[in-house]
C-alpha cells in the first residue's frame, strides 16, 4: 500500500510539472463571468449588452511555424519539445482548437486620434480561453489575425508576414528591457493570401496570412468599460450598451476580484471605495508604464502629447537623447561646462531642423492626403509645434543632477557609478524593422528569427557596432540596403545617415 501511494504522488507530481499542447489548464473564467452575445451569427453588427461574441477562428492553408519565443511560452507550461511537433503550427494557426478552449471576440469602444470611436472591438484577434499554470498564475491567450468577427467592420480580420513579425519581435523586445507589455508566443503563417497595398501608392500585392499567439493576464482594456458610454457631442457615437449601468458594475466587480484581489479583500464591503481605489490603481500603474517608455525613449502614437514638453526642452529625437545624458557629468565636475556645451552640439547634429520637419509633413500630405481629416483640429497646432522646436532652452536637466550631487564628496565616483546604471538602463541597441528581409517572397527559413536572442539588449559603449551595410557587414544585410550604405562607419546612438532615408520600414 506504501509503495502504491508513493508511485501515485510521484506520478501526479510528474504530470503536472508541465503540460502538453494538448493538456493545457484551461478554465476560461472570462466568460463564465461576463455576459455573452446571444447571436450566434458571425456577422457585422452593433453587440449590447455583452462583453464577448462566441466565434471560431477561420481556417488557413498550409501554416508553417515561423518562430516560437519559450520564454513566453513557459508561462503556459508549455515545452519546447511540444513545439517541434507538426501540430503546433496546426493549433497556433487557428484550424485546429486546443482542448478545453472556448474562442470568442471581445467587444470594446475606444478613442482615435482623440476622440471617441464607437465600437471597436476584436476585429482580427480572438480570444482561446484562460490558462492557469502550475504556479497558479492566469494568462489568457489569444490569436491574432485569425479571421472575421462581428467587431471586424470592413477588414477581413487577417494580419500578414511583415506586421505580425514586427508584433512578435517588439513585444518580446519590450519585455526583455523590464516594460510591461504583452508576450508574443508564436508567428504561424500559411498560403492563404489577402491584398493589401503596402505603401499606399495604388500597388497592392498578395500577401500570405499570419497568426501571432498573443499571452497577458487579461485583455481587457479601458475601451472596455466605455461601452456603456453616452452620446459623444464630438463624433456623435456612443457605446453599443450606453447607459447599462448594471454591465459596469459586472465588469468592474470581475477585474477587481480577479486581478486586484488585495483591492477587492479590503473594499469589498463599500463599493464606492472599492470602484475608486481600482481606479487609483489602474492611473498609478499606468503612469508607471508611460515612465517605463520613456526610460527608453519609446513613444506610444496616442500619447504623443505628454512628450511635447521634452521635446520642447531638448529639441532633440528621444531614443538618441535618453542613451547619450549619460555623457553629462555632475555639475561640480571640473569640465561640465565644457562637457554640456559638446552635449548641446551633439543633441543638436542629431535633429530635423524645423525645415526638414515641415519637408516630411509635406510628402505625407501628399502620399495620404487623408492625413488632415484624420488630424482634425490638431493640424492648426502642427506650425506653431514645429517652430518650437527650432528652439533649444536651456536644459533643464542640470538641475536634476544638481539635486543628485547633494551631500556627495567623490563626484568622478560618483559620475562612474551614474554613467553605469544609466547605460544599463537605456538600451545602446533599438530593435527596428527593415520591410525587405520580412518580404512576402522570403525563404521562411532563412529568416534566422529562431536564432534572435532579444533578452541580449543592453549592451556596453565601449562595443564597436557599426550599421548594417558598414564595413564589416554580411552579404545577407548588404542585400537589403543602397549602394552608398557600406561608405563608413556609423554610431547606433548618432543621426542616421542620408542613405537611411530610403529604407522601406514596417
Amino acid at each position: 500500500m506504501f509503495f502504491l501511494r508513493k508511485f501515485y504522488t510521484t506520478l501526479i507530481r510528474s504530470s503536472s510539472k508541465m503540460a502538453s499542447l494538448e493538456s493545457l489548464n484551461f478554465d476560461n473564467l472570462a466568460l463564465k463571468s461576463l455576459p455573452l452575445d446571444p447571436e450566434k451569427d458571425n456577422s457585422i453588427r452593433q453587440v449590447s449588452g455583452a462583453c464577448f461574441s462566441l466565434v471560431k477562428p477561420a481556417p488557413v492553408e498550409n501554416p508553417k511555424m515561423v518562430v516560437y519565443s519559450m520564454s513566453a511560452l513557459k508561462l503556459l507550461d508549455i515545452e519546447e519539445e511540444d513545439m517541434k511537433k507538426p501540430e503546433s503550427a496546426e493549433f497556433f494557426g487557428g484550424n485546429r482548437l486546443l482542448p478545453g478552449s472556448q474562442t470568442a471576440a471581445h467587444c470594446y469602444c475606444g478613442h482615435q486620434f482623440g476622440y471617441f470611436s464607437g465600437q471597436l472591438g476584436d476585429g482580427a484577434a480572438m480570444y482561446l480561453g484562460e490558462v492557469v499554470n502550475t504556479a497558479g498564475e492566469r494568462w489568457e491567450i489569444q490569436l491574432k489575425g485569425a479571421g472575421p468577427t462581428p467587431y471586424s467592420r470592413h477588414s477581413d480580420g487577417r494580419k500578414v508576414l511583415r506586421s505580425t513579425i514586427r508584433e512578435f519581435l517588439c513585444s518580446e523586445a519590450m519585455h526583455h528591457l523590464g516594460i510591461g507589455t504583452t508576450r508574443a508566443g508564436t508567428c504561424v503563417t500559411s498560403d492563404t493570401t489577402v491584398v493589401r497595398d503596402i505603401f499606399y501608392d495604388g500597388n497592392p500585392i498578395k500577401e500570405r496570412c499570419t497568426l501571432v499567439l498573443r499571452i497577458a493576464p487579461t485583455f481587457f482594456r479601458f475601451g472596455s468599460f466605455e461601452v456603456v458610454r453616452g452620446l459623444s457631442a464630438d463624433t456623435g457615437r456612443k457605446g453599443p450598451s450606453e447607459g447599462n449601468m448594471e454591465l459596469l458594475k459586472t465588469m468592474l466587480d470581475y477585474c477587481i476580484q480577479t486581478f486586484y484581489p488585495e483591492i477587492w479583500s479590503a473594499h469589498s464591503s463599500n463599493k464606492e471605495d472599492m470602484y475608486f481605489e481600482f481606479w487609483c490603481e489602474v492611473v498609478r500603474r499606468t503612469a508607471r508604464l508611460v515612465a517605463d517608455w520613456q526610460c527608453v525613449g519609446w513613444c506610444h502614437g496616442d500619447l504623443v502629447d505628454s512628450f511635447l514638453e521634452a521635446m520642447e526642452n531638448s529639441g532633440a529625437d528621444f531614443t538618441n537623447s535618453f542613451r547619450c545624458l549619460s555623457r553629462l557629468p555632475l555639475p561640480n565636475s571640473s569640465d561640465f561646462e565644457e562637457r554640456l556645451a559638446q552635449l548641446k552640439d551633439h543633441l543638436l547634429s542629431q535633429c530635423c531642423t524645423a525645415e526638414e520637419q515641415l519637408q516630411m509633413f509635406i510628402q505625407l500630405m501628399q502620399t495620404n492626403p487623408g492625413v488632415l481629416s484624420a488630424l482634425g483640429p490638431r493640424f492648426a497646432t502642427i506650425a506653431q509645434e514645429i517652430e518650437r522646436l527650432e528652439k533649444l532652452q536651456e536644459m533643464e536637466y542640470t538641475d536634476r543632477l544638481r539635486q543628485e550631487e547633494e551631500g556627495l564628496t567623490d563626484f568622478d565616483l560618483a559620475n562612474s557609478d551614474r554613467v553605469k546604471v544609466m547605460n544599463a538602463t537605456n538600451p545602446r541597441r533599438v530593435l527596428k524593422i527593415l520591410e525587405n528581409p520580412y518580404s512576402e517572397t522570403a525563404d521562411l527559413g532563412d529568416l534566422g528569427l529562431n536564432d534572435l536572442d532579444l533578452s541580449q539588449q543592453q549592451a556596453d559603449d565601449s562595443q564597436q557596432e557599426t550599421k548594417p551595410g558598414g564595413p564589416g557587414a554580411s552579404s545577407s544585410e548588404s542585400s537589403v540596403l543602397p549602394q552608398s550604405a557600406g561608405a563608413g562607419r556609423c554610431s547606433y546612438d548618432s543621426r542616421p545617415p542620408e542613405w537611411a532615408s530610403t529604407l522601406r520600414v514596417t
